[in-house]
């Protein structure tokens, strides 16, 4: 699938930490999108392996050095940390969409245009890849993962009024006319950003669509620790809470 046609400029960012084993993977998946109005951007979270060099070494021989942004982070940023440079950096060099892609290939490079197609067409705020539209079970989430995921998005559905497939997914893709409305720098550096910044769209009414992505857990794939993914899920289910007491017992989300 091509890139969508026009003068707008996207970016495509990767968040990346300790991926010498696998970046190359990705960054070659996502060479045939790069472009003058497709650019990269890959942060790389005080790495203590070749990551950063390797993807700077890939990036010369390819010759995309006009195309392509690299950052080396000195102090580690941690997830959420990560996200809000690349989107600073993001507003402040006047992209109109970003699409996230997480450095160790778990998620669907070829579908880069189709995300960033929804965006452009439908003008949503906030654009993401859902694996529990395919199937995830069958595709290799573990099963402790799938029920975990299910759980968790019912529950925020029923609290936040809204009929999201998942909440979890890190194929993202944003519309910085709206989310330069967010006060994303408050957010939680932390794993948990990615459900914080939903919660924050769904504040503001804004329209929030998704595409089918499948499910890829390989060898290469990184994921949070189980003792992490229980903290995260208290953190969730705490924020939402949170959130639906605080519009009071009276009033529905939209």
């Amino acid at each position: 699938m091509e890139l969508p046609s026009g003068t707008e400029k996207s970016l495509i960012y990767i968040p990346a930490r300790n991926l010498e084993h696998i970046i190359l993977d990705t960054l070659n998946s996502l060479l045939p999108y790069i472009n003058k109005n497709t650019q990269l951007l890959l942060v790389d979270d005080q790495s203590t392996d070749q990551t950063y060099s390797r993807a700077h070494e890939f990036i010369t021989q390819q010759n995309i050095e006009d195309y392509c942004q690299l950052i080396r982070l000195e102090n580690q940023a941690y997830y959420g940390g990560n996200q809000k440079i690349a989107y600073r950096y993001a507003l402040n060099n006047d992209y109109q969409y970003i699409v996230m892609v997480h450095g160790d290939n778990q998620y669907p490079a070829n579908q880069v245009p189709e995300i960033l197609k929804l965006l452009k067409d439908t003008n949503c705020a906030f654009a993401y890849g859902s694996r529990f539209l395919g199937t995830p079970l069958k595709d290799g989430m573990p099963v402790v993962r799938y029920i975990g995921n299910i759980m968790l998005t019912k529950m925020q559905n029923l609290l936040l009024n809204r009929q999201l497939s998942e909440y979890h997914s890190g194929f993202r893709a944003y519309n910085l006319h709206f989310l330069k409305t967010i006060d994303f720098e408050s957010l939680s550096d932390g794993f948990i950003f990615d459900n914080e910044i939903i919660i924050e769209h769904i504040k503001r009414d804004y329209k929030i669509l998704a595409i089918k992505i499948p499910t890829n857990y390989s060898a290469g794939s990184s994921s949070i620790s189980y003792k992490d993914s229980i903290i995260y899920a208290l953190k969730i289910i705490i924020n939402t809470i949170s959130y639906k007491f605080s519009m009071g017992r009276g009033d529905e989300l939209k």
